[in-house]
């Protein structure tokens, strides 16, 4: 039998109320400002959405609870259960499966000593799987809140833990891309020239 996780009421801060409040403000007249209004109180709140934030949603959007309820339990990368600092989806698309993800699974729960869905007692991370993140040439792939990390091997996994422990967490808003530069890949006969300039120029400076 299908067991149905019901939203967890958790008790909201005032800042938390006022943030949500200028979110719906921001989205409610946007068409399609849904997701982007419930992945904005999904931070807010500490990446999941308790029961009080979605009522709110519901009453400053004028939006049917029903409805809203399945939107966000449509998608996965929303929760209504506490989720810790740092979500880590593990793809298991085929190709992640034929370069070892499995194994990295194993990896990564003896790791962090809980098993797929579970968050650790600390708080800092949830181990999920997802489907295909795209990134299949960096084949075995996770993803951590918003950074991909490719070519994973026990060792890297370890190590990139041990940066997020350490307080070390990327900032995705700094990097360039999280997968392979377009110039590691060997030229066509029929390659495009107007990706002869792809890392060769900073896309940023009008100079260049």
């Amino acid at each position: 039998m299908l067991e149905i996780k019901r939203p967890v009421s958790a008790p909201l801060s005032p800042e938390q109320i006022a943030a949500i409040q200028e979110v719906c403000r921001t989205f409610r007249q946007v068409k399609g400002g849904l997701l982007p209004a419930l992945h904005a109180v999904q931070n807010i709140c500490g990446n999941w959405l308790p029961m009080e934030a979605l009522q709110q949603i519901s009453q400053e959007m004028d939006l049917p609870y029903p409805y809203l309820y399945g939107v966000l339990s449509f998608y996965t990368m929303f929760s209504t259960q506490p989720r810790g600092k740092y979500i880590i989806r593990v793809c298991e698309s085929p190709p992640c499966h034929i370069m070892g993800a499995e194994n990295l699974v194993e990896v990564l729960q003896a790791e962090l000593g809980v098993q797929m869905g579970e968050t650790t007692p600390d708080g800092l991370f949830t181990l999920e799987q997802t489907a295909c993140l795209g990134v299949c040439e960096v084949a075995p792939a996770m993803q951590i809140n918003e950074v991909v990390h490719g070519k994973l091997t026990p060792e890297r996994v370890k190590a990139i833990l041990a940066d997020y422990r350490a307080g070390k967490a990327p900032d995705y808003r700094q990097l360039r891309r999280t997968t392979n530069p377009l110039s590691e890949y060997p030229p066509s006969p029929d390659e495009l020239s107007v990706l002869s300039n792809v890392d060769q120029i900073d896309p940023m400076s009008l100079d260049e």
